[in-house]
């Protein structure tokens, strides 16, 4: 009796691990700054059919003292993924629609070297299989808005380099 219980539970835990989403490990990495903010985006080469695809971004500042900034991650959703080939927003049907509030992102302040790290959502839910991409100007999402360094003026400063296309394969 326990060796079939055993059996059964390591049948149950097979099953709930080897069906969820998965993501692949590596992928895609870049950095660029925003003023004195260092931007780290990492992406995964390949998900299976989910919801979202997730982007990892972190936020270090560089400068010698404190900046602050109204927080990224308070829409973190990116809509416009593209078919690869066809350059296509694909519509598939039933798939669930998104939105943000317009609701005033909260300030978030770090310190000389201090990061903050969160994770954007590019919406995929019912894709097909297939290759996918995130153009550019898709990015804008992660800009950081308000940024003052100091006591000094807020601005919003443009990504040095710019981003570059981010492709990936839904399984």
């Amino acid at each position: 009796m326990q060796k079939l219980r055993g059996a059964a539970f390591s049948l149950a835990a097979l099953a709930l691990t080897g069906c969820g989403p998965k993501v692949a490990e590596g992928g895609i990495s870049q950095t660029f700054r925003a003023g004195e903010i260092e931007v780290r985006l990492t992406a995964p080469a390949w998900v299976t059919r989910q919801e979202f695809y997730p982007l990892s971004v972190t936020y270090t500042n560089r400068a010698a003292q404190p900046v602050e900034f109204s927080d990224p991650f308070h829409c973190s959703f990116i809509w416009n993924v593209a078919e690869a080939s066809s350059g296509e927003v694909p519509q598939p049907p039933g798939q669930s629609n998104y939105g943000c509030t317009t609701d005033i992102p909260p300030l978030k302040t770090l310190a000389p070297g201090e990061s903050y790290a969160g994770e954007f959502r590019a919406i995929i839910g019912k894709f097909p299989r297939g290759n996918y991409r995130i153009a550019p100007e898709d990015l804008g999402g992660l800009r950081l808005l308000n940024l003052r360094v100091g006591g000094g003026e807020r601005r919003a400063p443009e990504f040095t380099p710019a981003p570059q296309e981010i492709r990936f394969e839904i399984r």
